[in-house]
């Protein structure tokens, strides 16, 4: 009822939460020398479903 909904609604806002620090903190650490190793661990997040998390990310951290 009204509780699982609930339940679900907060699960999933921690969940995009975490995603959004998880994708954040690999576009940071990432530089030429571990470019490859950083978009295979991207790909192991949910990029897909946070595409626009990482578009972001990746420009903020190009300023």
């Amino acid at each position: 009822g009204a509780l699982t909904k609930t339940l679900i609604t907060e699960y999933q806002r921690l969940a995009w939460k975490a995603l959004k620090e998880n994708i954040k903190d690999k576009v940071k650490e990432a530089d030429k020398s571990n470019l490859s190793a950083i978009s295979r661990e991207l790909f192991k997040c949910n990029i897909i479903r946070g595409r626009g998390l990482v578009a972001n990310a990746i420009i903020r951290a190009q300023l």
